[in-house]
C-alpha cells in the first residue's frame, strides 16, 4: 500500500510561494525524461537527445514534503494553421514514483478557432491511481498555473469538458477565491485569479 500524502495547504500553493529552479536535461531522471517525451508525443525509441533538446525552460520544483515536479516547455510542430507552445509537468514523490502529470497548452495561432488563442489552459492532468485523494491534483494545477504565469505571463484556465473530479477542484478553488468561474459563452469554465 502506498502512502497517500496529506492535502496541501492553499498558502503553499500560492504563486508567490512556488519557486522553480532552472535545470539542464542531464538533471532530469531518465524515467521522468521518458514521461516528458511520452506526453509530448515524441518517439522515445529514437533520437532522445535531439528530442530533449527541443524542450526549453526546463526546471524543477521541490515541494515542502520532498516531492519534486519537473517542468518543460516546448513549441509543438504543427501545420500552417496551428502554432502552439506547451508546458509539461511530471510529479514524483520522495521514493521516485511518478505520481502524476499534466500538460498546459497555449495556442499562439489556431485558424478556424480564434476563441482558443492567446491563453494557457489545462490540456490534461492526471494523478496515478495509487496517489489519488491526497491533494496532488490541486497541487499540480497550482504548479501549472505558476508555470503559466512564468512562461506566458497569464493565469491558467481550466480545460473544456471537465471530469467530475476536476470540476470539484475548480469549484473549491472558486469558492476559496483562488479561481473564478467564466461566463457561459466560453469553452473554458474557470481560470485562476
Amino acid at each position: 500500500m502506498t502512502d497517500i500524502p496529506r492535502p496541501i495547504s492553499p498558502e503553499t500553493n500560492h504563486p508567490d510561494n512556488i519557486s522553480f529552479t532552472p535545470i539542464t536535461a542531464d538533471a532530469i531522471p531518465s524515467f521522468v525524461r521518458d514521461a516528458l517525451l511520452e506526453i509530448a508525443g515524441f518517439n522515445r525509441e529514437t533520437e532522445t537527445d535531439s528530442q530533449l533538446a527541443s524542450f526549453n525552460n526546463l526546471s524543477s520544483l521541490q515541494h515542502p514534503n520532498g516531492d519534486t515536479s519537473y517542468v518543460a516547455t516546448y513549441v509543438k510542430e504543427s501545420d500552417e494553421s496551428i502554432t502552439e507552445e506547451d508546458t509539461l509537468v511530471v510529479d514524483i514523490n520522495t521514493k521516485g514514483d511518478v505520481t502524476g502529470a499534466g500538460e498546459v497548452r497555449f495556442f499562439r495561432e489556431f485558424r478556424g478557432m480564434p476563441d482558443m488563442v492567446g491563453f494557457p489552459f489545462v490540456a490534461s492532468t492526471m494523478t496515478n491511481k495509487d496517489f489519488q485523494r491526497g491533494g496532488l491534483g490541486e497541487r499540480r494545477l497550482h504548479t501549472m498555473n505558476t508555470a503559466s504565469l512564468n512562461t506566458y505571463g497569464l493565469t491558467l484556465r481550466s480545460g473544456t469538458n471537465l471530469e467530475p473530479e476536476a470540476r470539484s477542484i475548480w469549484d473549491r478553488l472558486a469558492a476559496e477565491g483562488r479561481a473564478t468561474r467564466l461566463s457561459n459563452d466560453t469553452n473554458f469554465q474557470y481560470k485562476f485569479i
